[in-house]
């Protein structure tokens, strides 16, 4: 009887919760935006046919809906368009292995840590490039708006003669190593285990630091979902579910084959369903476009019909200035040829209609 009680008290208690955080947002769905180059975190599974986004972090996001009753739809974008477009408001919230960094904070809210991870030097086994002073003279690629490109930039302000070059993806910047252009690459441990296992010739060294670096969610600023996510997120730590994603998706196995994923095909490489997420926010611009459009139509038909009326006129804007010129010399000559006519006509008539 008791343990029915606390049932019935649990399940009203989640649904109010539900509830709550559905009425905060008012809608049904929440979208999620990612960065799927992000292996383990996030990335695109093509095993079976199906090119979908999997990933520690789409688990996570999946649990929290399911526990907040709501549907989720995933958007992808690259690493540095991720917090532009939760000010937009195209997507409720990021999970991306995003470090919650000062800097960020002024712009979005931050959920808790839901998981702690360490930078590394991935760089080929020959290189012996282990520590950040074994970097100096050598070219450094960093994935573009992440946590490990703002530690970079500290390292190199710290040895001088680091050349950091900045690649929108982690896995362009592990093929950029293996091509030689660049030297090694600083990315986080739990992805670059997953590259050196795919990647025999390469190897990863953790860089010692002192400040802590986390993941958590992103939210606009403001957002009432931050509550309910940090609830739910708690309640995972304390049951042991985020640890057992964390064991299911960084181990070994997982991370070497999500890193091992086949490279885009060369050539123009389209892909218009990286667009379909973004047809709404399309479809309101052309409005605009359209108004545009007809304003500069009626704009230069006025204008060219003034044009043609002046050619018939032949009032053209040449046509009056020469005009003005010949009036204008023949009004300073007047006064010459009266003093002439006065010269040699004594006592003449000087008057004129």
């Amino acid at each position: 009887m008791l343990f029915t009680a606390m049932l019935v008290i649990s399940i009203i208690t989640g649904h109010s919760h539900s509830l709550q955080a559905a009425s905060s947002v008012g809608k049904d769905t929440l979208t999620m935006i990612t960065s799927p180059d992000y292996p383990p975190y996030e990335f695109y599974d093509t095993k079976g046919g199906n090119r979908q986004i999997v990933g520690f972090d789409v688990d996570i996001a999946n649990t929290l809906a399911q526990r907040l009753g709501f549907k989720l739809q995933i958007m992808e974008s690259d690493f540095n368009g991720l917090i532009p477009a939760l000010q937009a408001n195209r997507a409720d919230f990021v999970m991306a292995g995003m470090t919650p960094t000062p800097e960020r904070r002024k712009n979005v809210d931050f959920s808790i840590i839901y998981y702690e991870a360490k930078d590394t030097i991935v760089a080929p086994k020959t290189s012996d490039l282990k520590q950040p002073q074994d970097l100096v003279g050598k070219t450094v690629g960093v994935q573009l708006g992440t946590i490990q490109e703002q530690n970079a930039k500290k390292i190199a302000g710290k040895f001088p003669g680091i050349q950091l070059k900045q690649l929108n993806r982690v896995p362009e910047a592990i093929q950029e190593i293996k091509s030689g252009r660049i030297d090694a690459a600083i990315v986080e441990d739990t992805v670059a285990k997953g590259f050196a296992q795919a990647n025999p010739e390469l190897e990863f060294n953790v860089i010692p630091s002192d400040e802590g670096s986390g993941s958590a969610i992103a939210f606009p600023k403001g957002s009432q979902l931050v509550a309910p996510f940090n609830q739910v997120l708690q309640q995972m730590r304390d049951n042991g579910e985020l640890e057992k994603l964390a064991t299911k998706w960084f181990s070994q196995t997982t991370a070497t084959d999500a890193a091992s994923t086949p490279p885009a095909k060369s050539g123009l490489n389209l892909d218009f369903r990286r667009i379909f997420p973004d047809i709404p926010f399309i479809l309101k611009g052309i409005p605009l476009t359209l108004l545009f459009t007809l304003l500069s139509v009626f704009l230069g038909l006025i204008w060219g019909t003034v044009l043609s009326l002046c050619n018939l006129l032949r009032y053209t804007p040449a046509y009056r200035l020469r005009y003005l010129s010949l009036r204008s010399r023949c009004i300073n000559f007047y006064p010459q040829l009266r003093r002439l006519y006065v010269r040699n006509h004594p006592g003449g008539n000087t008057s004129c209609r």
